[in-house]
């Protein structure tokens, strides 16, 4: 099980509005919610380092956004659909 800490809005007992959620592996995802869903802007950084800085829309890393590497100056800028990178 994944349990987690939230801190941050809430709309109709789900998360909405800005909001840190810190899970039990270390994950962090500090952004937007809506509906209970990252939606919106967002930092969501692994436990490893890497992270992941842009859009999300239903919980998925969707629109412009920016996956960087922890261990090297390598990453990813473009377009992502559903967690996927799509391209420039």
């Amino acid at each position: 099980m994944n349990e987690s800490t939230y801190q941050g809005g809430w709309k109709a007992d789900k998360k909405h509005g800005y909001g840190v959620r810190k899970y039990s592996n270390g994950d962090i995802y500090r952004g937007d919610y809506k509906n209970g869903e990252m939606h919106g802007d967002g930092k969501y950084t692994f436990s490893d380092g890497d992270y992941y800085k842009g859009e999300f829309e239903d919980g998925y890393f969707q629109g412009e956004g920016k996956w960087h590497y922890a261990d090297s100056d390598t990453y990813k800028e473009g377009t992502w659909f559903e967690d996927e990178y799509i391209g420039e």
